[in-house]
């Protein structure tokens, strides 16, 4: 009995150990996994704070760029040599994006504005940077700097690029035009005959548009409805900044018109109702509409797109 029940008694207990022994393996195969995860939790937090850390400070591209040639389009911050040349956590090249450094080449300090479009612009331009762009922006800026601002920053951030710029003052458009290469165009945004003329002389199959002239909503949608459809390439985007104006006092001649704002919110609601409505007059070609403080950016369907509204 004894040698039987040692030896039950033996089994049992090294049963126990046994058990024991699994019991504490996966244990300490929990203890290894948690730590393990504990870790990638640590190396992912780290690594999103790095990448948020080099997407702010890159995100400064744009804005550089647009401060350093003084145009209104990325200063919504007073920016100064000395700024631009406060240390930084990471190398130059890193934290000093190319749109603010071009800025802080030809002014030496820019004025505090409300706008912050560099945000829109350095999220859908910095994929194109380096690609052949040919773009066309509305209004030289003429009321507030020497009209060669925005060519100044669009020459100084795309690498290969085919820039018509269009006006409607005649001298300011003259005077810039013997100081570039780059074809201003003369004319009314407001016009459908000199919108459709700008399009035959450029020849359309524009990357990107942007309007920055008159701020008026007549002139702001009629320019869209024109440009978007004949001169916008299929995948291109059209900006419009400066839809906060005709709520300005400062517009206050455009407010018997119809807000480019009230039309935008329009589209945008039926973009996000399907089945639509049978009379609805979105754009043609019109994909999405992603819009920040005071502008929107309108992107095109691709040529290869299986549906677009």
């Amino acid at each position: 009995m004894y040698g039987a029940d040692g030896a039950l008694l033996r089994v049992e207990r090294a049963g126990q150990l046994q058990a024991f022994a699994t019991s504490a393996g996966g244990t300490w195969a929990c203890l290894a996994l948690c730590r393990t995860q504990a870790a990638m939790r640590l190396l992912l937090a780290a690594l999103l704070s790095l990448a948020w850390c080099v997407n702010i400070s890159l995100g400064n591209e744009f804005y550089e760029t647009g401060a350093r040639h003084g145009t209104d389009k990325a200063r919504t911050h007073a920016h100064t040599h000395a700024a631009a040349a406060a240390p930084a956590l990471l190398p130059l090249h890193v934290t000093r994006r190319p749109l603010l450094r071009c800025a802080d080449a030809h002014t030496a300090a820019a004025q505090v504005t409300g706008h912050a479009y560099h945000h829109s612009y350095y999220m859908f331009l910095r994929w194109m940077r380096h690609k052949h762009i040919k773009l066309l922006e509305i209004g030289l800026g003429c009321t507030m700097n020497t009209g060669s601002a925005s060519i100044m920053l669009w020459q100084d951030y795309f690498k290969d690029l085919d820039l018509w710029m269009a006006d409607i003052d005649t001298v300011c458009a003259a005077k810039v035009q013997n100081t570039t290469k780059n074809t201003i165009l003369i004319g009314d945004q407001g016009s459908e005959a000199d919108l459709l003329r700008w399009v035959n002389t450029t020849g359309g199959g524009f990357d990107i548009i942007v309007d920055d002239g008159s701020h008026s909503p007549r002139h702001q949608l009629e320019s869209f409805r024109v440009l978007f459809q004949h001169a916008l390439k299929p995948g291109g985007i059209y900006f419009i900044e400066d839809i906060e104006s005709p709520q300005r006092p400062i517009c206050n001649p455009y407010q018997p018109e119809a807000l480019s704002r009230d039309k935008i919110l329009y589209w945008i609601d039926q973009l996000l109702i399907f089945p639509r409505h049978a009379d609805v007059d979105l754009p043609p070609g019109l994909q999405s509409i992603t819009c920040q403080r005071e502008s929107c950016a309108f992107h095109k369907c691709p040529a290869d797109a299986i549906r677009c509204p």
